[in-house]
């Protein structure tokens, strides 16, 4: 039964337990059951990955080189991330292990940019003041997404760097 409703519905069972200690009353919380399966961040299974040749073919060769200038902006930020090919969105891996905090989907014209951020009213009106191209909240995932062209990047540099630097739990410098 869990297995089923867990596939729509996230289930966390906490046992709670009074305890008199010293004439005080003491409430103790313990998680007994923690079932979230929601599927995982790497859709690149088995059979699923790809090279950057089927995605110029895809998408363009702008919007690879795209995902490349992303990276560069995401090794500023956490050195020693690389491309990783899958079929449905181009990831990040460090040290051959997937780590997508930062996805690119190449088009022809332009790229979306998701970043794996929790929701949140600053982020949001930031990006809204941006004058980017951002789209719907993807709710499933957790992430902001953006459609980025070339021409965006100069303008909107340092907002992608905080984007980049939220979506890898990175502290700010202190200088900013």
């Amino acid at each position: 039964m869990i297995s089923l409703f867990n596939a729509a519905i996230p289930l966390i069972a906490i046992q709670m337990r009074a305890h008199d200690v010293g004439g005080v009353l003491t409430l103790t919380a313990t998680t007994v059951l923690s079932q979230v399966h929601r599927g995982t961040d790497e859709e690149g299974e088995a059979g699923q990955a790809t090279d950057r040749t089927y995605w110029i073919n895809r998408g363009s060769q702008s919007s690879v080189a795209l995902a490349d200038t992303i990276l560069g902006l995401v090794n500023d930020v956490t050195p020693g991330m690389s491309l990783k090919y899958n079929r449905h969105y181009i990831g990040l891996a460090w040290d051959g292990i997937a780590d997508n905090f930062v996805q690119v989907g190449p088009r022809r014209e332009h790229a979306i940019v998701e970043f794996r951020i929790p929701r949140d009213d600053t982020v949001s009106e930031v990006l809204g003041a941006s004058g980017l191209d951002v789209l719907a909240y993807n709710t499933r995932w957790g992430r902001y997404r953006i459609r980025l062209t070339e021409a965006d990047l100069p303008a909107n540099r340092r907002l992608l760097v905080d984007l980049i630097r939220r979506a890898a739990g990175t502290p700010a410098p202190v200088d900013e």
